[in-house]
């Protein structure tokens, strides 16, 4: 099937008068397809297929109808992304609110409108962040036009019906998370997240956050502000107080995977690596010596050249990540290198 008659066969005129794609789309709304090999939106084939004409990647199809699938070439036009933005703002979709509609929002409209008009009178803009609580420099950009240039607009009925939707969604999260025997919940110091004396964590929306671990350390972590956060010290922290100075969280059982908050305390890094001896995990230098037949087991590994290998085997061998290089650039048991 040719090109333009395959592209067609997937569309439906509408009685708004609007072609609508039938085919893949996007959560936005945009239809996809390919063309010439190269994926991209279906309004941009179509504008492509009916005019011949090559786009620059600065150069974006919009719509006058306001319907993301319609492929129409009557109501398309070539715009930049300045005027794309701005089309979006102007038709209530744009996904972020500006100016004091957006919840991060520190000034108000006045007081924006102060800072320019303070510039405008030659006031510096030491004088005027101090006046306006703000940094000179935010203060000269919005005195530039740099920020909070356009007018400011209320949420959009997309972004609201979003953020409810994201509302809805945690609250009926939290009624779900069932407690379990015994389980206790109490605010980290990280706003919004609570943990459990059992040792799950909560996340903002509500959700039991997932817990992973890495091959090279075995305590759980949870992303938290997408930083990941060990979750032993922020259950201690929960239940026993914040990290006196020069202390780390510590197991009693030497589990890493035990985090109850009976489980934890905060202990000196001296009292920590003791109870690692007393639980047989501690692997300190020069705690182990290598045999010829560890060497050549670790080179043969090592010739795999698999990601965080060096790491894996200190820990499996107990000694440093050190001794693991030395043995790999042959510093060490040069006597096995070619046995």
């Amino acid at each position: 099937m040719p090109v333009r008659e395959r592209f067609y066969s997937r569309t439906v005129r509408r009685a708004n008068g609007c072609l609508e794609w039938i085919g893949f789309r996007k959560a936005s709304g945009h239809g996809m397809t390919s063309l010439n090999g190269k994926t991209m939106h279906a309004s941009r084939a179509a504008f492509v297929l009916e005019t011949q004409t090559e786009l620059t990647t600065e150069q974006h199809v919009l719509h006058t109808c306001d319907n993301p699938a319609c492929v129409e070439i009557g109501h398309l036009y070539v715009g930049d992304n300045k005027q794309n933005v701005s089309d979006k703002i102007a038709r209530g979709r744009a996904r972020t609110p500006t100016g004091a509609a957006n919840n991060r929002t520190v000034l108000t409209e006045a007081q924006i409108e102060e800072i320019r008009s303070r510039r405008a009178r030659g006031e510096t803009l030491r004088e005027i962040s101090v006046k306006v609580g703000c940094s000179p420099n935010y203060a000269g950009q919005v005195a530039r036009g740099m920020f909070r240039a356009g007018p400011p607009y209320v949420r959009s009925e997309y972004a609201a019906a979003r953020a409810e939707q994201r509302a809805r969604a945690g609250a009926t999260q939290t009624t779900e998370v069932t407690p379990l025997p015994g389980e206790e919940w109490r605010a980290s110091k990280f706003e919004g997240y609570t943990v459990s004396n059992l040792g799950r964590v909560i996340g903002r929306q509500g959700f039991v956050l997932k817990q992973s671990t890495s091959p090279t350390d075995p305590r759980p972590v949870v992303g938290i502000g997408g930083t990941p956060v060990r979750v032993h010290v922020i259950v201690c922290e929960a239940f026993h107080g914040p990290r006196p100075p020069g202390q780390e969280a510590a197991h009693f059982d030497g589990n890493p995977a035990n985090n109850r908050s009976d489980n934890l305390r905060w202990a000196t890094r001296l009292d920590n690596e003791n109870d690692k001896k007393r639980h047989g995990t501690y692997y300190g230098r020069g705690l182990r010596k290598l045999t010829a037949k560890d060497a050549k087991s670790i080179r043969s590994e090592l010739a795999k050249g698999k990601r965080g290998i060096i790491a894996r085997l200190a820990e499996k061998y107990g000694v440093s990540r050190g001794a693991i290089v030395s043995i790999r650039d042959g510093k060490t048991w040069i006597s096995v290198v070619n046995d």
